[in-house]
């Protein structure tokens, strides 16, 4: 393996790694925010004026979705499913909620959501690298090859 090759697969994995953590560390603080700040009961209210249907069962799912996937993600464990997850859960909320505000943060628009869904889509497809808990629970049987088999 050559220098240049080292070089820019440790440049990939500190890339995956400050990624897994910083959308782990929005997820778990938009779960804490719903959570105990605005409370479970103000996510009902929003998403009934939506006309959600089960609203306390989709605040609660999201809520532990957030905390429980941010906490997984920020360990590298079931990455790309969360990532799928993630993805999913924010093009709901674009096509949902937020459309019809456009694309602007300041309006309540979609840009924060749909760059969730692109980091989710990220995620997904790259996994968590050599550094994630993903690497040490599924990896090959019968030894190592060097080769991250859950890439």
């Amino acid at each position: 393996m050559s220098a240049r090759t080292t070089a820019h697969n440790i440049f990939r994995e500190t890339m995956l790694l400050l990624v897994r953590l910083g959308i782990a560390a929005l997820m778990f603080s938009h779960a804490w925010y719903r959570w105990q700040i605005e409370g479970i009961n103000g996510q009902v209210a929003r998403l009934q004026e939506f006309h959600v249907p089960a609203a306390s069962l989709v605040a609660s799912g999201t809520i532990a979705f957030e905390g429980i996937g941010g906490i997984l993600l920020a360990i590298g464990l079931f990455t790309r499913v969360l990532g799928l997850l993630l993805a999913t859960e924010h093009i709901l909320i674009t096509v949902l909620f937020k459309w019809s505000a456009g694309p602007y943060l300041a309006n309540d628009g979609f840009e924060y959501n749909v760059a969730m869904a692109l980091l989710g889509v990220l995620l997904l497809g790259c996994g968590a690298g050599l550094t994630g808990a993903d690497r040490l629970l599924f990896r090959r049987r019968g030894g190592d090859s060097g080769i991250d088999p859950y890439q």
